[in-house]
């Protein structure tokens, strides 16, 4: 039985070359199809510079779904493009920091603050 996630992709109308991909729920092996859906269209569309992770709702992600965050971030690197995390909870930073992921994708507290910082570069 999968666990249950919602994602939810935007676009920020003051910059669209800027997605935001909202996720709520649990990432694990039985939605990994979900996420990759969601995220490969936008990381293999060249247009968008940057892709915010918005996890506020994100409540556990497995191994697999840190390893698909870092292939994305070297597809996006690779190219000059960021992949940003905004909004982790304790639980969420505690997995990120545990495996170095945050050392290579910036962390912001809101989508809020990933735009200014984008604003200012």
């Amino acid at each position: 039985m999968p666990t249950i996630v919602k994602i939810t992709v935007n676009t920020i109308p003051e910059n669209a070359s800027v997605k935001v991909v909202e996720i709520v729920g649990e990432l694990d092996e039985s939605n990994l199809s979900e996420i990759e859906s969601a995220v490969n269209p936008l990381v293999q569309d060249q247009n968008n510079k940057f892709i915010i992770l918005k996890m506020n709702g994100l409540e556990f992600m497995s191994s697999k779904i840190i390893g698909f965050l870092a292939s994305v971030y070297n597809k996006m690197s690779s190219d000059n493009r960021q992949i940003i995390f905004a909004g982790c909870n304790k639980t969420i930073d505690d997995i990120l920091s545990i495996v170095g992921l945050n050392q290579m994708i910036p962390c912001y507290g809101s989508v809020e603050e990933a735009m200014a910082h984008l604003a200012n570069t």
